[in-house]
């Protein structure tokens, strides 16, 4: 993330690196300076624990961006995204933690909006891709057929290097928290109260007992798996489908808010996401897997067992095996109404989701600090990659010549 920002940050940026250990800043800072860019030469170095509110306060008050990158965010991103939103400086992350964003909206939602603040958790391949590729799919049902979207149906496909020690770390963490396993668990847990009577009242749905159901509609998360004619694979669950659903479901709540809802007058806007495998036993592994890990994870200790067992934070898969991962997301969109066929969009990345975690995050932090105002999300508060960005990331994205949005199955 750091290398690519250096090397692709506009003349005259300057940018930082913080941590709590200068020297391993340092080596971080030395292996970038080899690319040769300008802007890496002169990387500045600061040094403050993701804990320390002190220094963290000193560290937001000295910059117009900041990035969340140390997890998992629930032990450590708190006081940095905290204080970057009520200091005015414009923050995004690459959480998948969906318990811990609800956590940030509580606290700053509001006051970012006062202070005009653009806070963007889930910037990374959590939740970029599924959020963005919505908002494409629901843009082009409009312009195919005049039309709202009711629903949007995702179907992933990975192939990537295997999971770094800290998204598994961030993981456990959760287990590990019964509350936030709970809140987690809610399809709606990052839809907050106050949100939820604006989206209700934005489409002229009774206000119902769960914020927000007016606006978006809720779908179990499933635990099996099923055959699917229109893209023509099993449809298995996943491990991502638990967070970029709730993001999803966030973005359509702010726009419903905000007066221009995904779906039609009266009607509830649906999300769900896959995996999708054309094999019958990668499906059935999927499935069965879910349900084993749940069942582990249920048992008195064995959360700190397998702490001790898996990848600690800090490691993760070799630069060998990230430069063969690639992924896409094919979107199934259902207009308002009746008398259309379903919309199917597709958005592909011909990099590894970490790699491609680096590149949506900094280009976010790029847009957030040389445009917040030009932004959708300008008026501030704790957003989505989609409602705060909308397509001005995704056309940055495609400039990079990774990333691609298309109609249709290519």
């Amino acid at each position: 993330m750091s290398k690519y920002l250096a090397e692709h940050v506009p003349a005259g940026t300057r940018i930082a690196l913080a941590g709590r250990s200068e020297p391993k800043l340092a080596e971080l800072r030395h292996s970038i300076t080899d690319s040769g860019s300008a802007v890496a030469r002169d990387i500045g170095i600061v040094v403050a624990d993701a804990l320390d509110e002190t220094k963290i306060g000193a560290l937001v008050r000295s910059t117009r961006v900041v990035i969340g990158a140390a997890g998992p965010f629930a032990k450590f991103g708190s006081p940095l995204a905290l204080a970057a939103a009520r200091s005015g400086t414009h923050y995004a992350d690459i959480t998948g933690e969906a318990a811990w964003v609800r956590s940030v909206i509580d606290e700053v939602h509001e006051e970012a909006k006062r202070t005009g603040t653009i806070v963007v958790p889930m910037s990374g391949f959590d939740s970029v891709p599924a959020d963005l590729g919505v908002a494409f799919a629901v843009r082009t049902v409009r312009e195919k057929t005049g039309k709202s979207t009711r629903a949007v149906r995702a179907y992933a496909k990975t192939r990537g290097a295997g999971m770094s020690g800290g998204t598994i770390a961030s993981g456990l963490n959760m287990a590990s928290d019964p509350a936030a396993s709970r809140l987690g668990a809610d399809p709606l847990c990052m839809i907050d109260e106050s949100l939820g009577a604006d989206a209700d009242s934005a489409v002229k749905a009774p206000v119902t007992a769960r914020p927000g159901s007016g606006a978006v509609a809720a779908m179990a998360d499933r635990w099996w798996f099923d055959w699917r004619d229109e893209v023509g694979a099993y449809a298995a669950p996943w491990p991502m489908e638990a967070v970029n659903t709730r993001c999803v479901r966030r973005s359509a709540a702010l726009a419903a808010a905000s007066g221009s809802p995904l779906s039609g007058p009266g009607e509830a806007f649906a999300y769900t996401e896959w995996l999708a495998t054309g094999r019958f036993q990668t499906a059935l592994s999927a499935s069965l897997g879910g349900v084993v890990l749940r069942t582990i994870m249920g048992i008195p200790g064995a959360v700190s067992l397998l702490s001790g067992m898996l990848p600690a934070p800090g490691s993760g898969p070799t630069d060998e095996a990230m430069a063969r991962g690639t992924f896409e997301y094919t979107f199934v969109a259902e207009p308002s109404g009746t008398g259309s066929e379903p919309v199917i969009t597709m958005m592909r990345g011909a990099m590894d989701p970490y790699v491609a975690t680096a590149v949506f995050v900094a280009q976010a932090a790029m847009l957030l600090a040389h445009k917040p105002a030009e932004l959708p999300g300008h008026a501030g508060g704790v957003l989505t990659p989609a409602f705060a960005f909308r397509r001005v990331l995704q056309e940055r994205l495609e400039e990079t010549g990774h990333f691609s949005f298309t109609v249709g199955r290519e």
